[in-house]
């Protein structure tokens, strides 16, 4: 560990990190709290092995100090999350019902197929019988959709968006397709638990299996 060099007087807590990097031709905003201050006079006063008062310590110990000081805190609630995985649990075994029991009534849906967009009362309902029929049509089985686990996750209150990434797989004419896509979810928090008010599916064009 490098020798501390001679202690340099600081001015107020405030204007601490900018003083002591200015002194290096590096400025940062000023306003940062006390703990980022206390790391850049920390890294000022104490170099590198062999290189006291280092450009590249004072640089690295800027950088942390800010990274912990501004990261948000990544809370996630199973309870928010557990109408998601049940309501694609469902879909996949072909109950509607269930299905539709994690939605609100008036929720919102966008997906891929026509009419691309659903609202109102029995949503799920409908989806899932245009949903059908577009299947129909184009010879598609067998669908099933696999989710990943949450990327991001906002509670405010009784309510919440959740972006969850997923893979959708199923059988096109008698060729194994697959679509990686994501899906994004709003909740709301009612008497009887979270429930679905909007979701949309967003991928690209689905390709075969290789």
């Amino acid at each position: 560990m490098a020798s501390p060099t001679a202690r340099l007087p600081l001015p107020s807590s405030r204007s601490r990190c900018c003083s002591a990097i200015c002194r290096r031709a590096i400025c940062c905003a000023c306003g940062a709290d006390e703990g980022i201050a206390q790391r850049i006079e920390t890294a000022y006063q104490y170099g590198g092995p062999g290189e006291p008062n280092s450009m590249k310590t004072i640089v690295i110990a800027l950088a942390s100090a800010i990274a912990v000081w501004a990261a948000p805190a990544l809370a996630k609630d199973a309870a928010v999350e557990a109408p998601i995985y049940q309501f694609l649990d469902a879909f996949n075994k072909g109950d509607i019902a269930a299905a539709a029991a994690t939605h609100a009534d008036d929720a919102h849906i966008t997906d891929e197929f026509a009419p691309h967009f659903w609202g109102g009362h029995d949503v799920l309902k409908r989806w899932a019988a245009d949903f059908d029929k577009d299947a129909a049509a184009k010879g598609l089985t067998n669908p099933k959709v696999v989710l990943g686990g949450v990327t991001r996750e906002l509670v405010e209150g009784d309510r919440a968006y959740v972006v969850v990434p997923s893979v959708y797989t199923f059988t096109l004419k008698g060729v194994a397709m697959r679509e990686t896509a994501q899906m994004t979810f709003a909740l709301h928090k009612e008497d009887g638990g979270w429930k679905i008010v909007s979701w949309t599916w967003t991928g690209p064009d689905a390709s075969p299996v290789p």
